[in-house]
């Protein structure tokens, strides 16, 4: 499918829950928007304006689109059909919360918060935190914790994604070197490392079985890699 004239898609494309719908990003002349494109017509819609380019999902039944609003310390939940906007969940003000991703039976959004240092150095951040909100209720947990020297998520596409058991995080950073993907099991145990590599790490995606890792490693070229059974795996290719 081409894209609308003089509008860019970025970001990876995301398959809704009936199996025929694919749903995207395009970038015309800087404004921001959710495309649905159903596979079997080839029509597309529009969805939403994004709210946030990187701090948002849209939920699997494409009912429901999650968002920061920074500034107010919240994420928000815009209700597709009526356009009404309700807040979740309060989150760390002024501080960048990212790498949103709804877990498989919608329930729980996880998310990463990074803290920022302050003078002389704003840009930067001190530490991390993986955080679990329950839709349900709108209570937050700390599920992880880390410093500066090891972030756990970088700025690229797909960053933080359930397993298909919802049984585990996958989280990918790159921009520090080594890049790396981790896998992080719900269940309190430790942590995995999957994929290490002194490239650039992005576009991991999970199949549906949930056996195997498909991600893209950028050096002097871009490779396309799948990891099998990664599941079972505790060493890196």
């Amino acid at each position: 499918m081409p894209a609308p004239d003089r509008a860019v898609i970025n970001f990876a494309p995301e398959w809704l829950d009936d199996n025929r719908s694919l749903v995207f990003r395009i970038n015309e002349s800087n404004k921001h928007s959710l495309v649905k494109l159903d596979v079997e017509t080839g029509q597309t819609s529009k969805i939403v304006d994004a709210r946030q380019v990187w701090d948002s999902v849209l939920s699997g039944d494409g009912k429901t689109y999650y968002f920061v609003k920074r500034q107010e310390g919240q994420i928000a939940a815009l209700d597709i059909a009526t356009g009404a906007e309700r807040k979740v969940a309060d989150v760390p003000p002024r501080k960048m919360t990212r790498a949103l991703v709804l877990s498989p039976d919608g329930k729980t959004l996880a998310f990463v918060v990074q803290h920022p240092q302050h003078a002389p150095d704003p840009s930067g951040f001190t530490g991390w935190s993986l955080e679990l909100c329950d839709l349900a209720t709108g209570k937050v947990r700390i599920f992880r914790r880390g410093d500066a020297k090891d972030p756990l998520v970088g700025f690229n596409r797909r960053a933080l994604q359930y397993t298909p058991d919802g049984k585990a995080l996958i989280a990918t950073r790159t921009g520090t070197k080594p890049s790396r993907i981790r896998l992080l099991p719900l269940d309190g145990g430790p942590d995995r490392l999957l994929v290490e590599s002194a490239g650039m790490l992005f576009d991991a995606s999970i199949s549906p079985d949930g056996k195997s890792l498909m991600y893209t490693e950028s050096t002097s070229k871009n490779d396309l890699w799948v990891l099998e059974n990664f599941l079972a795996r505790t060493s890196t290719k």
